[in-house]
């Protein structure tokens, strides 16, 4: 039961980290990761224009942490804008992924051209192994 609940936890927590707009400016001005990194969530509150909930609070602050990461590291520009990466993502693949594990990664493999697919279909099957270990 307990393990059911985590699972239900981070399903949750991982599904809302799709909720942040594609483009967030303030005063006509395009945020930067590196403002990203730097905010505060009441300051990101004020950006968006509307009160985060706890599940949009703990993704902020997950995504901010990668953020400073790749900042740090040099794989994220400093400029890069703060846009989301959804565009790259292929619902369809992902699931194939989630949902079907490593057969799902050979579906996506005769099926789809696209190199995104393929990575998303990877995201989704490293998502499903997560779960699986939690459950274990």
């Amino acid at each position: 039961m307990r393990s059911v609940l985590s699972t239900c936890l981070l399903l949750v927590i991982w599904s809302s980290a799709f909720a942040l707009p594609s483009t967030t400016t303030i005063k006509q001005e395009i945020i930067t990761v590196t403002d990203i990194s730097q905010m505060s969530v009441k300051e990101y509150q004020r950006a968006v224009g509307h009160k985060l909930s706890l599940k949009e609070k703990i993704v902020y602050g997950l995504a901010k942490k990668q953020i400073k990461k790749g900042l740090k590291g040099g794989t994220i520009p400093a400029d890069a804008p703060a846009a989301s990466r959804m565009d790259d993502v292929n619902f369809g693949a992902f699931l194939l992924g989630l949902f079907l594990g490593i057969i799902g990664i050979l579906l996506v493999f005769l099926l789809f051209d696209d190199q995104d697919a393929w990575k998303s279909a990877l995201l989704g099957l490293g998502i499903w192994l997560l779960i699986l270990l939690l459950l274990l």
